[in-house]
């Protein structure tokens, strides 16, 4: 398959501000299937967990990495919840053992999906910090990242139920 370009590439003329407004994590394990416009889960989950993190600290990529001549895309997210409150420790080895697909909304209120193929958002990071300046990170920060075949999908289904 040649991998030609289709249309000319330019920029929307409108302020653009960084960052997640909303993260929602889904367990890998109870998706059934999922594309740009539909997420289906098992009978027995229908839930989606939505995470609040600190703002200013939420964030996703897609990456192109090249390695030994192959070719793939390393999504990653990245969060801080600002609690070291014993739920968020119950959490903790959940969201370091799992594996995730996530519904990130970006502050121009646009929701991409990541985690759709692939083994799944992994964590690479969570830890629990206590900081030692003012502004350091007082709580939970994690960062996961999935290493697949495509760059996040834009996603324009309904969202899943969301546990209270």
């Amino acid at each position: 398959m040649a991998c030609l370009l289709t249309q000319s590439l330019g920029a929307d003329c409108e302020f653009v501000v960084g960052g997640l407004s909303r993260l929602l994590l889904i367990n890998k394990a109870d998706i059934t299937s999922a594309s740009y416009s539909a997420i289906t889960l098992t009978t027995t989950a229908k839930t989606a967990y939505e995470v609040t993190f600190a703002p200013g600290t939420g964030g996703f990529t897609n990456e192109l990495t090249v390695s030994n001549g192959q070719k793939y895309v390393t999504q990653g997210i990245v969060f801080n919840v600002n609690s070291k409150s014993q739920e968020v420790l119950d959490e903790a080895s959940n969201l370091a053992l799992g594996k995730f697909a996530a519904l990130c909304q970006d502050r121009a209120g646009d929701w991409y999906l990541l985690g759709r193929v692939g083994y799944g958002l992994q964590a690479s990071v969570v830890a629990l910090n206590s900081g030692v300046a003012a502004g350091d990170i007082g709580g939970l920060q994690v960062n996961m990242s999935n290493e697949c075949t495509e760059y996040a999908v834009l996603y324009t289904g309904s969202l899943p139920s969301i546990a209270a």
